[in-house]
């Protein structure tokens, strides 16, 4: 059974975390994003919370061709 966030979003992501420092009370590392092989540096949580976010959020190639088939069909 799929959690129901996902069910609901359809988005999916293997993301690796590495926590290199915590100053601040928060953290700083960097985050690999696995399908993408992506590398982006975070100074904080909220920024961590921020990158994954807008990388499950980008529009992929199959959703797009879907969005045209949907289109020619109407």
């Amino acid at each position: 059974m799929q959690k129901k966030s996902e069910a609901i979003s359809g988005k999916h992501g293997t993301f690796v975390v590495k926590i290199c420092y915590c100053e601040n009370n928060t953290w700083q590392g960097y985050v690999v994003w696995a399908e993408k092989n992506k590398k982006e540096y975070f100074r904080s949580a909220l920024e961590l919370m921020r990158l994954i976010d807008d990388a499950l959020s980008m529009p992929t190639q199959t959703n797009i061709e879907n969005k045209e088939e949907i289109a020619k069909k109407a």
